[in-house]
């Protein structure tokens, strides 16, 4: 008689792997969530002052639409920074929304991956 074993294995989104984001350990909660989001923000209006003053509009105009969205639904949303900023969440913030219930992903499976253009380094190359 012939025993099959089955795994059952994480589903891994290849864009986090590919790209080392890791969740960062300071946010447990939809209040540390709307904090990390006010500072990341007034770090970036600050930047923006700086390099790009016309797009502070843009942003003050766009940005409190998608956060209310994302402070609604934080249960189905995951926030995201590039390795090594786990702790200080100083960096830019990634916000995946996916299809399904987090922890029930299959092979396949729809998500969005949202950044602000505008806490991008551009490159030359």
């Amino acid at each position: 008689m012939t025993e099959y074993v089955t795994e059952d294995k994480p589903v891994v989104n290849t864009l986090l792997k590919a790209f080392r984001l890791e969740e960062p350990v300071t946010i447990t909660s939809l209040n540390d969530f709307k904090k990390t989001l006010k500072k990341y923000t007034a770090n970036l209006i600050a930047k923006l002052n700086e390099a790009n003053p016309a797009h502070v509009a843009v942003l003050k105009t766009k940005l409190p639409k998608y956060a209310k969205q994302w402070a609604e639904n934080f249960d189905k949303i995951r926030v995201y920074v590039t390795e090594g900023d786990g702790f200080e969440t100083e960096g830019t913030l990634i916000i995946l929304t996916q299809d399904v219930p987090f922890g029930e992903e299959k092979p396949n499976d729809k998500c969005k991956i949202t950044v602000l253009v505008d806490s991008l380094i551009k490159e030359k190359l």
